[in-house]
């Protein structure tokens, strides 16, 4: 469940992540208290004004630097922005010990393949997941208006967040 609106009554929308097969829509049914309800319409996300908006929380720990790791990683986030469709944006949030906003939402490919390029690992440091992930969410509430997504790239354990993972904010 991705969203209702339900500002209608006689007309509540209902956002949702579906995985699988296309064909396989014409057998969705949605209850509502136990009893069925028509569906009037079925509609891609991209056949919609939605925009995306995607929060990249990109591992730059020790160890991601101590193979090609962080490097595939660059190259798959570049590919990424390079082919960002029209009206998504994305963030790229890095992390070690610190969380750092590399790159705020945006939808200029040059500002988030510069922050894709700055991307670099330490020779020692943690991993503090939690608190990147909350600076994710906490940047995701900044932009209502975008269908939000959090990616986590990560190669290891949380060792050095300061919040415990149940206490976003």
């Amino acid at each position: 469940m991705r969203g209702i609106d339900a500002k209608d009554p006689d007309n509540v929308a209902v956002t949702l992540l579906y995985t699988g097969a296309p064909q396989e829509l014409d057998t969705l049914s949605i209850r509502e208290n136990g009893e069925s309800q028509k569906i009037t319409s079925v509609s891609s996300l991209r056949e919609t004004d939605q925009g995306l908006g995607t929060v990249y929380v990109v591992d730059v720990s020790a160890s991601m630097g101590s193979d090609s790791s962080l490097k595939d990683v660059r190259d798959q986030l570049t590919e990424a922005a390079e082919s960002l469709p029209v009206g998504d944006e994305a963030a790229i949030v890095s992390f070690n010990d610190v969380d750092v906003l590399e790159t705020p939402f945006t939808d200029d490919v040059n500002q988030l393949v510069d922050a894709i390029d700055g991307l670099a690992a330490p020779n020692d440091g943690g991993r503090g997941t939690y608190d990147a992930l909350n600076r994710a969410v906490r940047l995701l509430d900044t932009r209502p208006d975008l269908q939000p997504n959090i990616v986590l790239i990560t190669d290891g354990a949380d060792d050095a967040s300061s919040m415990d993972p149940g206490s976003y904010t």
